[in-house]
């Protein structure tokens, strides 16, 4: 959530904290009651939303960290092998495209990335018998090919993830307003129904109701400079 909902999430609480410590008071205008009940509902669903927003990328990023990890380490010692038999054999093509450097992999694009590391993979096959004497098998050149298939799954994973937080944006952004509006046109209306009979409660209500700017910074204001002396 943002700093300012967060804010007005803890208003809420204290508003139903307040209603439920004076529950024998609301509860004798059932229409009140129902309005309460509708509010806590919706502020419950303001907290599940948010915490799904904030659960629907954080495991899929980790999972395509950690496999875009295992992936570069199966990928470069492949490169190497190919960029040394390269070498020896003077092929300038197979050099340059095998030259790679693990913090470069790690700046590229993630689809890049993909691309990259399966031309290297490409590669390697086609001259797996010629990288043996480097330590290179068909068995490390298939397993490279499987590291990459489960890092370009983890990307599709990952932005379902990110479709998914954007809908329940879109769900926070509604509950909001749906807790606003059953706040300012149901609660605080009938509220003015305990006015003159709960006094206390009315004004403790009220007090409760205040969104405090917990966390934001405010810019001190400038300390004005006095004029010059006038000669």
């Amino acid at each position: 959530m943002r700093k300012h909902e967060e804010n007005k999430q803890t208003m809420y609480k204290a508003v139903l904290a307040k209603l439920d410590g004076n529950k024998t008071i609301t509860d004798t205008i059932p229409a009140f009651a129902d309005s309460i009940t509708a509010f806590r509902t919706t502020v419950e669903g303001i907290e599940a939303k948010a915490m799904q927003m904030d659960t629907a990328v954080a495991g899929k990023t980790l999972t395509k960290l950690q496999a875009e990890d295992e992936m570069i380490q199966a990928l470069m010692p492949i490169a190497s092998a190919l960029y040394a038999y390269g070498r020896k054999e003077k092929n300038a093509e197979l050099t340059a495209k095998s030259d790679v450097k693990e913090s470069y992999l790690r700046r590229m694009r993630d689809t890049e990335l993909v691309i990259k590391a399966r031309s290297i993979r490409e590669l390697a096959a086609a001259n797996v018998a010629a990288l043996s004497p480097y330590g290179i098998t068909d068995v490390k050149v298939n397993a490279l090919k499987d590291k990459i298939d489960g890092y370009d799954t983890s990307l599709g994973e990952r932005e379902s993830g990110n479709a998914a937080r954007t809908g329940a944006r879109l769900s926070l952004t509604e509950l909001f307003a749906k807790a606003d509006d059953l706040l300012e046109n149901e609660i605080d209306r009938q509220m003015e129904l305990l006015r003159e009979g709960y006094t206390e409660f009315y004004n403790e209500y009220f007090a409760a109701r205040v969104i405090k700017d917990l966390g934001i910074v405010h810019e001190p204001e400038a300390t004005p400079v006095p004029p010059p002396p006038t000669p």
